[in-house]
């Protein structure tokens, strides 16, 4: 993934697909993180967003997928740029950034729920 946009209010759902050379890898027994701050240096504890997805909650696991939703309420902040990144913890305990960039938060026109 690259730098990420969404507007302010909006849901959204981000597919994560993993592979390496061989092709899809079984993530059944992956955490996969996904965390957005003010800035890249902030501790955990002040994240915006901050999402985990185990075993049972990856879409389609053995062919390496997983789904990343972000909800409304997620996103119902001042329009703006700031961080994420997304981090998976294998079966083997250890942890890899898979990506890190900008999330961008960008003002809507209409607050509409009905």
């Amino acid at each position: 993934m690259s730098e990420l946009t969404v507007y302010r209010g909006d849901d959204r759902t981000y597919t994560l697909t993993f592979s390496d050379l061989n092709g899809t890898i079984d993530i059944s027994n992956w955490t996969v993180f996904f965390t957005v701050k003010n800035s890249d240096e902030d501790a955990d504890g002040d994240a915006l967003i901050s999402k985990t997805y185990t075993s049972g909650e990856h879409t389609n696991p053995i062919s390496g997928e997983t789904a990343i939703t972000i909800t409304s309420t997620d996103t119902d902040m001042d329009s703006g740029t700031y961080w994420y990144d997304i981090q998976i913890k294998r079966e083997d305990d250890k942890i890899r950034t898979v990506t890190k960039d900008l999330f961008n938060v960008e003002a809507d026109i209409s607050r509409r729920v009905s």
